[in-house]
C-alpha cells in the first residue's frame, strides 16, 4: 500500500488517485519526492542525467543526442495519457527518472504500460527512490486502466541487485533482452 503525503509547493507528484499536482508518493517519510514532468525546464533537468547514464552504462560508446532527447520529452508533455515522464527529487536535485509509455497489446486491445528508461543516479541507489519511481509508476499506469506494467532493465549496470529488488517489490520475472553488436563497431 502506497500512502499519499503532501509534496513541496509547486511540485507536481503522481498520487494514487489522479494525476494531478499537489501529492507525492511514499511508503513513509522520505527527503524523496516523485513528481511527473510538466515543463521544458523539467526535460532541461533531465537531459543533465543523460551523459550519466551513458557513461555508466553498456551505451557509453553511443554519442549523446541531447536535442533528441528535448523532442521526445515535447512528445511526452504532448501526450500525458500515453506517456509519463516520472521525476525522483531530492529537493531541487533529480536523482531519477522514470520513462513510461501506455500501448496496445499488439495482440489485443488492452492496454500495457512499459518503462522505456528507469535510471536512478549512482549516490541515491539503495534508498527509497528506485522503490517510490516505481511505486509512481505503477499508479500512473493504474490511472490509465492498464493490464500489467512491464520494467525493462537494458543498461547492464548492477543487473542482479536490480533483479533482487524487483522480485522483492513483486515484479516476476518473464524473459530476457538478448543485444548483438551489428554495424560499424555495436556497443
Amino acid at each position: 500500500m502506497v500512502d499519499v503525503q503532501p509534496a513541496p509547493a509547486g511540485a507536481t507528484a503522481v498520487s494514487r488517485a489522479t494525476d494531478q499536482p499537489s501529492r507525492s508518493i511514499g511508503r513513509r517519510a522520505s527527503s524523496i519526492q516523485i513528481r511527473l514532468a510538466e515543463s521544458e525546464q523539467d526535460i532541461e533537468r533531465l537531459i543533465a542525467l543523460g551523459p550519466r547514464f551513458i557513461e555508466e552504462s553498456r551505451y557509453r560508446g553511443l554519442p549523446f543526442d541531447a536535442e533528441k532527447l528535448r523532442q521526445a520529452g515535447r512528445r511526452a508533455l504532448a501526450n500525458k495519457g500515453q506517456f509519463g515522464v516520472l521525476m525522483a527529487m531530492k529537493g531541487d536535485e533529480v536523482v531519477g527518472l522514470l520513462l513510461a509509455i501506455v500501448s496496445e497489446y499488439f495482440f489485443s486491445t488492452e492496454l500495457v504500460a512499459a518503462t522505456t528508461f528507469f535510471y536512478v543516479t549512482p549516490e541515491h541507489r539503495g534508498g527509497m527512490a528506485a522503490i517510490k519511481l516505481l511505486h509512481g509508476f505503477r499508479n500512473w499506469a493504474r490511472n490509465r486502466k492498464v493490464r500489467e506494467i512491464n520494467v525493462h532493465i537494458t543498461s547492464g549496470v548492477h543487473l542482479a541487485r536490480t533483479d533482487r529488488l524487483m522480485r522483492r517489490l513483486g515484479f516476476r520475472f518473464i524473459g530476457g533482452t538478448y543485444a548483438m553488436p551489428v554495424g560499424k563497431t555495436g556497443i
